[in-house]
Formats: C-alpha cells, structure tokens, sequence
C-alpha cells in the first residue's frame, strides 16, 4: 500500500495543479511497463484510469520530472508521485520552441496555442497564420521571459525545456503556479527516439491514440527507406557534416541526431568516432584535411551558392566535395512570400523525410525520383 502523499496545491482556472511532493514519496518506483520502444528521455506509463509521464533532465544529479494526466471527471489516483497534475482537455498553452510548434501543428492543436517566445522565429505557415492574426503573444526571450505576461495569459499548459538548468523564470513561473512541463526531445540521440516525443504530446492533451497512430506510420515508412538501401556497394560513401562560420568548423558530434542518421544510411561519416551528442567546434584546417577525403558535404553553413562560399572561404574550392559539386545544403521554403527553413522546427518530428533526402544524396540511382524535403543541392 502506497502512503498517502501529502501535497502542496495550487488550484487553477484550467484544472492543473501544481503538486510538491516529499522526496521519499518522490522516489517510489514504478510497477508498470514503459510503452516506449526508442526515447531514452521519457517514459510513458498507462493504465486504464491514468497516465504518467517521466521527464530525465540534462543535469548531473538532477531529478526526474514527473507528470500525472488525468481526464477531467476521473477520480485522481491516490499514492502516485508527481510533478504536475494535468487534466485534459486543454485550452490554453504556451510553447517555447519550434519543434513543439510542429507537435502542436501534427496533432491539430494549434488552435490552443496562445504565446511562444520571439514568434518570428517560426516557419510554419499554419502557425505563421495564427500569428499574423494576432492570436499568438509574444512572452519575451527564453533566457528571459516576460512572467508577467505568462501569468496573464493563464496557460493551462507551458511547455518548456532546459539546457543547464539555469533559467530563473523557470522558478518563478513553478513558484506562482504556472504548469510547466519540460520537453527534452532535443537529448534524443536517435532519429526515431526524437520522433517517439509526438507521444508525449498525445498524452498531455488526450490524443494518445491520433499521435501513435501518427507515429507508426513514420516508423514504418523509415524502415520502408532503409530497406531499398543498396546491401553490396564496393565502398561506402564518406561525409562531412556541418557549419563553417568565422574560423570555426561545427560539425555533429559522433553520437548525435546527424551521425546516427548517417550511419542509417552506411555511410561513413567523418566525426562518427568522437563522443559527443551536441556539436564539435573544430578548425577550418581540420576541415580542409578531412575535405579532401570525403564525397559529399552537408550543410555548410548560410550559403546559396558555391559562389557565396567561394566569396568568403576561397581555400574551400580544392576540397573534393567543391570540385564534385557535392555541397548539400537546407532547402528554404517559400511561405507567405518569404524564404524560410523548415529543417530545424519539423525534422525531429519527420526523421523519414530527412532520411529520404539523405539516401537521395547518397544513392541518386536508387532515390531519384524522390522529392526533396529538407535538403538540397548547393547551387
């Protein structure tokens, strides 16, 4: 028998509490299988009458977030830790980056959406359009934000996420009563793991079903992709990955989001022996040394043309994806009359688009007739 827990609620318009809870109770473990098969990050815990999302942190030593979903009407469970209590259907929430805009915009829940950081940011035409509308407010900077503002708009649901763990209007929101819930699907360090977060979505608002619906549907066309690789190539292809600006080299860590999509693919990618899950900052020597091995190069930086790059690094050109004219960058799409890059806000979200473009790059004979998504050649 679990103890009964003693908590410290506070009550808002939309149904959410806030819970504190004592750290003993906090540490219960759970009874119920993870329904995840890929997302290292959280954990998914159903039964009839509830769910439970477990949200890890970035921060050594740091707790583990806890939060309870629970249909209004239903009767909340008694002896479950948690974070935040959280009863759908929501009306009102706030989110803070773009790849929660695209969960929000793939689940028909922009409509709810009512504040975002910096709106200029987003690409999305759907959302773009509620913005121009005037339905979206601005809320400040994420390493700033306006509570006074938040607390006015009375969100349901705040959508966050932490990098170090060093954002005071984090505190300030938990301390008035603000519902906060971190979304830390940029740790993923694989394509379908970032992917599996549209479920974390599904559950907070009610619609569990529609997002594994959605899922699997990517799961499966990523595992269509990989099936038409070719299995008996001589040599596997050899890339480089990343952005050149100033005099630095930034290029994807061997164990990230890129590298795993990369080895998907076979191809041998010229960082996979490092260690990290972010970014390399590496010197443009190092770039050329290891440009004159590889056949292709993805994403160079904000350049749109092999004349913009030559412009600004002329000692690029004898690198062998220069010469081969093997130069990939974002594809920029045209919404509402402006160019604009989809990658970093639906990519997470898309990860059999972005391999389709990948396989295009690197089996041309094999993906011709493939559309591009998110990448494209440096012209």
């Amino acid at each position: 028998m679990f103890r009964r827990l003693i908590l410290c609620i506070v009550v808002l318009s939309s149904g959410i509490w806030y819970g504190c809870l004592s750290t003993s109770s906090k540490n219960q473990s759970i009874q119920l299988p993870n329904k995840l098969q890929y997302a290292e990050n959280f954990k998914w815990y159903s039964t009839p009458s509830y769910d439970l999302l477990e949200v890890s942190t970035p921060l050594e030593n740091s707790k583990t977030e806890r939060y309870l979903v629970v249909p209004k009407g239903s009767e909340i469970p008694e002896g479950v830790a948690y974070d935040v209590l959280i009863r759908p259907a929501l009306e009102k929430v706030i989110a803070t980056s773009t790849p929660q805009i695209a969960a929000l915009e793939s689940l028909d829940l922009l409509d709810y959406w009512v504040g975002f950081p910096q709106p200029e940011l987003i690409s999305s035409a759907p959302a773009r359009q509620r913005i121009k509308a005037g339905l979206v407010t601005p809320i400040g900077v994420n390493n700033g934000l306006n509570v006074e503002k938040i607390w006015a708009l009375q969100p349901e649901l705040f959508l966050g996420f932490e990098v170090d763990g060093n954002n005071p209007s984090y505190t300030q929101l938990k301390r008035m009563g603000v519902p906060l819930v971190l979304v830390h699907d940029w740790m993923e360090k694989t394509p379908l793991g970032k992917a599996e977060w549209l479920l974390f979505f599904g559950v907070l608002f009610g619609k569990q079903q529609v997002a594994l619906q959605q899922f699997k549907a990517i799961e499966k066309r990523y595992f269509e992709l990989l099936q038409k690789v070719p299995k008996n190539t001589d040599t596997a292809a050899v890339a480089l990955a990343g952005s050149v600006y100033k005099d630095q080299w930034y290029a994807p860590g061997g164990q990230s989001f890129m590298a795993q999509f990369l080895a998907d693919c076979q191809v041998q990618y010229t960082g996979a022996h490092t260690k990290e899950t972010g970014s390399l900052t590496l010197s443009l020597e190092r770039l050329m040394l290891e440009g004159h091995q590889a056949d292709v190069w993805l994403t160079p930086g904000s350049f749109d043309s092999y004349q913009d790059l030559l412009q600004q690094y002329p000692m690029l050109e004898s690198i062998k994806p220069f010469q081969n004219k093997k130069i990939y960058t974002y594809k920029k799409h045209s919404i509402n009359g402006e160019a604009k890059i989809l990658y970093f806000e639906q990519a997470g979200l898309h990860p059999d688009k972005v391999l389709a473009d990948l396989l295009k790059i690197f089996y041309p004979e094999v993906f011709l007739s493939t559309p591009w998504h998110y990448f494209t050649p440096l012209k």
